[in-house]
């Protein structure tokens, strides 16, 4: 299908609830988990989000090259726009030619590529990426491009490493019920559902056996109960734990656009 989506670190195909590879491990980072939204610190899922979440930090779009809603011709430019019903993402490189990234009708999911190109070119330049800022040689190119290397290599391990210790300190979240009451448990915390359709916490499940009374990941209609991950409860964990306004503290002033590598595909 034309808007499969694959592991970037091996070509596999990635299912809609896979959050790490089937074949590689590495993190899917397509996977929302509970359909996060909106505009503060966590992920926006539309054009219209991903623009107020940069106008709430400042970001001089045009200076840093990144187009929101705009179909943008000139070179140097990250963009998406929309197009009837499909949604683009594009880089178009310095010589002017265009490398489409996705062309589909899944906008969050265009959205989340445009936003992670972001955080990106955010933390290269946070960890001292930008350098002097002039790319004017061939002389100069060369050790800027190695040391990108470097920092997009630290990075990746940097998010695996993070990734592996929450998978591990979530392995065991999921519903559970007792037949009177339905539980849900997020990391080592557990949550109740209230019967209000809203999930409050709790000291601990009612049984020491809890494991038994497990009985799922994904929330069932014909549960006495409703779907945690719908709850306020559940968004108050999401904001708690995206990306901290620490990832985008930087001073736009010194942003300079020359600092990416516009000559390859992505």
């Amino acid at each position: 299908m034309a808007n499969e989506k694959t592991c970037a670190y091996c070509g596999t195909a990635l299912g809609p609830g896979d959050e790490i590879c089937p074949s590689c491990g590495a993190p899917n980072p397509h996977h929302v988990p509970g359909g996060e939204a909106g505009t503060g610190t966590r992920k926006p899922r539309t054009i219209e989000e991903l623009r107020a979440f940069c106008d709430s930090k400042g970001m001089p779009l045009e200076k840093m090259r990144f187009f929101i809603g705009i179909n943008e011709p000139s070179p140097r430019a990250f963009g998406i726009y929309r197009e009837g019903d499909r949604f683009v993402v594009y880089k178009n490189k310095s010589d002017g030619s265009r490398a489409v990234r996705y062309d589909g009708p899944d906008e969050a999911y265009a959205v989340n590529e445009l936003y992670l190109k972001l955080l990106e070119e955010h933390r290269l330049r946070q960890n001292g990426g930008n350098g002097s800022g002039t790319r004017s040689s061939g002389a100069s190119r060369r050790p800027k491009s190695r040391s990108t290397f470097i920092i997009i290599a630290v990075v990746v391990l940097y998010l695996l490493l993070q990734f592996a210790v929450k998978r591990i300190g979530h392995r065991k979240d999921g519903y559970y019920s007792t037949g009177d009451n339905l539980y849900y448990r997020y990391g080592s915390s557990w949550y109740m559902d209230s019967g209000y359709d809203d999930w409050v916490e709790t000291d601990s499940f009612p049984a020491d056996d809890y494991g038994s009374y497990y009985v799922g990941n994904s929330y069932n209609d014909s549960w006495d109960g409703s779907d945690f991950m719908e709850s306020d409860t559940w968004d108050s964990l999401q904001d708690s734990g995206s990306d901290s306004d620490s990832d985008w503290d930087y001073d736009y002033d010194d942003w300079d656009s020359g600092d990416t590598d516009w000559d390859s595909d992505w």
